[in-house]
């Protein structure tokens, strides 16, 4: 599925001469094509693909971010991670975590401690095939921490 909709993606891009996003659109489908030729690769495992491609996207801009000399390189790298963002489910806020912790019944216990607490939560989302940013998911844990210890 996400293999098709890079092909037909790239076949747009190059008829409007978008050189940036069919480059790294093309990038995306020559690593998910190498590391995922076994059969039974997942689509999880190809959208961990495009997740780790934008890590490294995210690592070089940290390192050139503020070298005026770099600036279109920065622009670049930036529509580039904008381009693969749209290939990733969407994250959920921390309001609709706690709203998806609520309806689902998925608690977070004081005693369970920050490391199992996250775990779980990360399970819940897991079964359901949601997605939240690991660092939305450690807020909402430390917040029902907190919750918990001043209202006992």
């Amino acid at each position: 599925m996400l293999e098709q909709k890079l092909r037909e993606d790239i076949s747009i891009t190059m008829r409007n001469h978008n050189e940036i996003e069919k480059n790294i659109l093309r990038l995306v489908l020559g690593e998910i094509q190498l590391r995922c030729s076994v059969a039974g690769a997942t689509e999880d495992d190809k959208m961990n693909i495009v997740r780790k491609i934008i890590k490294g996207i995210d690592t070089s801009l940290e390192a050139i971010k503020d070298d005026p000399a770099r600036q279109e390189e920065v622009t670049n790298l930036s529509t580039e991670k904008a381009i693969l963002e749209r290939y990733l489910p969407k994250s959920m806020t921390q309001e609709e975590l706690q709203q998806f912790l609520k309806d689902n019944s998925v608690e977070i216990l004081i005693t369970m401690g920050e490391g199992k607490a996250i775990g779980t939560v990360v399970k819940a989302l897991k079964a359901s095939g949601k997605t939240a940013d690991i660092m939305v998911v450690k807020a909402v844990v430390l917040s029902a921490f907190h919750t918990q210890h001043d209202g006992n």
